[in-house]
């Protein structure tokens, strides 16, 4: 069995079809794999490369417009270079030896290390100064929200249940999302949570990520229960809840952000007169889902689920009513008439009182060169027959905002599915979607 701890993608034969380079853990080598015309792939080479290679990248080191591969042996604290031949194989390997944490070398960026490697005497030096930083950047929670969304404050309520620090990138309610854009591939729902050159969309991955990467604070979904009611509350009351808002306040809301939410969720009408007359229909099925909620409160409890700390399903309750007091809090009460029951009136500020956690904002330029100077994450696929490593895929919410991402396929669990996006901008980026919500084809 051979543990793969790396993989580009880039046609390195010039035919114009995409070939893998791979880094094999186990074997101690990089193997090119030769993509062909009927989609399939030839094992072309295997070359030795120290003792624990665990990341490669690619460029143009010699200026002989042929492309290089550049690998982290982690093993010897050495940057290994294989000088390409233009035709899918390689040569000349030269090592660089260097001073510097290993880990280090994994998550800094090759480009900034290949631009080192031309002044090796400063390399040291260089490496060792910006060490430090740059694992700490690699390790920062960035999410990109803006004020008014739901979802954002979803996750903002989840960062300050676990008692985080974070980096809130803040931007326009309409797109285009520019440093954003490039980052995701596309992807258009806020809010995306950045942890170095790993982005993550969606809500419900976003605090399954928070748990994995901060397991010391309260865990958010350490009951089973919690996943798939915080699905059941959002696939019902997000709808009725965008409905609700278009049939009150739709004359008083900017044109532009109508226009372009029509386009983000086009099977919903977004004129005022059409769901004013919905307006008794979606407050009945608001009561109904409500009084759920009110049965689990009758017994006096903290939160919604049992136990003595809040969870998931906590703040995916806490949103949605957050966006109605928000929005329109006065008709609220009219039309939702167990929301002023003392019950929910307590558990709602028992919720409110965790806040957002300790933020520090960002700007999208800065977030983005974090990306640019660091590696993703190494993920390990969990799946068999599904998809091939390096296999193109297409991935789009199956709901809202339906903007399809493309990439190649890196990893996917139970859980979720990594895409590895890479282009001459960020160098190599993941991003995560959730297997759940999301249809994923081959292209």
């Amino acid at each position: 069995m051979v543990s793969r701890r790396g993989i580009v993608t880039y046609d390195f034969n010039n035919d114009n079809i995409m070939d893998l380079a791979v880094v094999n853990l186990d074997e101690q080598t990089v193997t090119m794999i030769i993509g062909n015309r009927n989609g399939t792939f030839t094992i072309q080479m295997q070359y030795s490369v120290g003792s624990a290679p665990r990341e490669l990248t690619f460029s143009g080191f010699n200026n002989d417009n042929k492309l290089d591969i550049f690998v982290a042996d982690t093993g010897g604290s050495n940057i290994i270079l294989l000088l390409g031949n233009g035709d899918g194989t390689l040569r000349d390997r030269v090592t660089y030896t260097i001073d510097t944490p290993s880990t280090f070398m994994i998550s800094m960026k090759f480009s900034l290390i290949l631009r080192l490697i031309q002044n090796k005497s400063a390399f040291t030096f260089i490496c060792l100064s910006l060490g430090e930083n740059i694992a700490k950047m690699s390790e920062e929670l960035i999410l990109y929200h803006y004020p008014q969304s739901p979802f954002a404050e979803k996750i903002r309520m989840a960062m300050g249940l676990k008692k985080l620090n974070w980096r809130p990138v803040t931007v326009d309610r309409v797109p285009p999302r520019s440093y954003l854009e490039i980052l995701t591939g596309g992807y258009r729902r806020i809010p995306v949570l950045q942890v170095g050159a790993d982005i993550y969309c969606d809500t419900h991955l976003i605090i399954r990520t928070l748990d994995r990467l901060r397991p010391d604070a309260p865990a958010l979904l350490s009951n089973r229960m919690a996943q798939p009611l915080c699905w059941w509350w959002d696939k019902t009351m997000f709808p009725l809840l965008f409905k609700l808002l278009i049939g009150l306040r739709g004359d008083k809301l900017p044109r532009e952000w109508l226009d372009d939410r029509q386009k983000f969720a086009p099977q919903l009408s977004l004129k005022k007169e059409d769901n004013e007359k919905d307006i008794p229909l979606i407050v009945q099925q608001m009561n109904a889902h409500l009084a759920w909620l009110g049965n689990m409160l009758d017994d006096d409890r903290e939160f919604l689920l049992e136990g003595s700390s809040p969870s998931a399903f906590d703040i995916t309750v806490y949103h949605i009513l957050w966006a109605m007091k928000t929005n329109f809090e006065q008709e609220t009460k009219n039309l939702l008439p167990c929301l002023t029951q003392a019950k929910f009136i307590s558990w709602f500020d028992r919720i409110a009182a965790f806040g957002h956690g300790a933020s520090n904002e960002i700007s999208s330029e800065e977030a983005f060169e974090i990306a640019k100077q660091t590696e993703p994450i190494y993920i390990e696929n969990k799946t068999a027959n599904e998809w091939n490593v390096g296999q193109r895929l297409r991935i789009t919410p199956d709901d809202m905002g339906r903007v399809p991402v493309e990439g190649t396929f890196i990893a996917a669990n139970d859980y979720e599915i990594v895409l590895r996006l890479s282009n001459e901008k960020t160098g190599n980026i993941n991003v995560h979607f959730p297997r759940a919500g999301f249809d994923v084809i081959a292209v």
